[in-house]
């Protein structure tokens, strides 16, 4: 099954290498067809990088006039066509069997709409889980964004018939993802795996 990747960025010459690297890391999905559906966001883009990406094989590039990531995740999300997406940050990595951890969730029960996993955050110096596990989050997925975020760039993968545009509609421009969140837990089955996946 086809998966679409969605990654907003604005393409710019500073950009360029994180970008190229998210990008690479949904080519090398292992078990699964990934598409990059990458949303050149504003007009700091550099030309010759977004004609490189354009000419990559499985990337598919959208453009929004104007910066604005909030709205480039719902231009994104309304030019999904595969049965599944994820988003990925433009200076995030997915691990090589991302997609298909989550995937295999999705697909082994029809009545789960999102499957959100744990991840490293890395420095320069170090690199940390995101969290430790996820437990927190399985009894009352509401109450435990409002105290700790569990839905991070990355760690997620939507189903794209339950998981429509209007989820990323009126998106605030800051805390996004605890937004979208709690928008998803108040209406939608949430899962949640321990595998580290980003």
């Amino acid at each position: 099954m086809k998966i679409s990747v969605i990654i907003p960025t604005t393409a710019s010459a500073a950009r360029a290498a994180c970008l190229r690297q998210a990008i690479a890391s949904v080519q090398a999905q292992v078990g699964v067809e990934a598409e990059a559906l990458v949303v050149v966001n504003g007009d700091r883009a550099e030309p010759t990088l977004v004609e490189s990406i354009e000419r990559l094989p499985a990337v598919r590039v959208l453009r929004l006039p104007q910066a604005n990531l909030p709205k480039a995740l719902l231009h994104g999300r309304e030019n999904v066509a595969a049965a599944f997406f994820s988003q990925l940050d433009d200076d995030d990595e997915l691990l090589p069997d991302a997609l298909r951890v989550r995937l295999d969730a999705l697909a082994a029960d029809d009545s789960v709409d999102v499957v959100v996993t744990r991840g490293l955050c890395a420095s320069s110096d170090h690199e940390a889980e995101s969290v430790a596990s996820l437990n927190y989050a399985r009894s009352d997925p509401l109450m435990a964004i409002l105290e700790r975020n569990w839905l991070y760039p990355g760690s997620a993968l939507y189903r794209s018939k339950t998981i429509g545009p209007d989820y990323f509609c009126d998106v605030p421009s800051y805390l996004e993802w605890t937004y979208i969140g709690a928008r998803l837990a108040l209406k939608r089955r949430v899962v949640f795996l321990d595998d580290v996946t980003f």
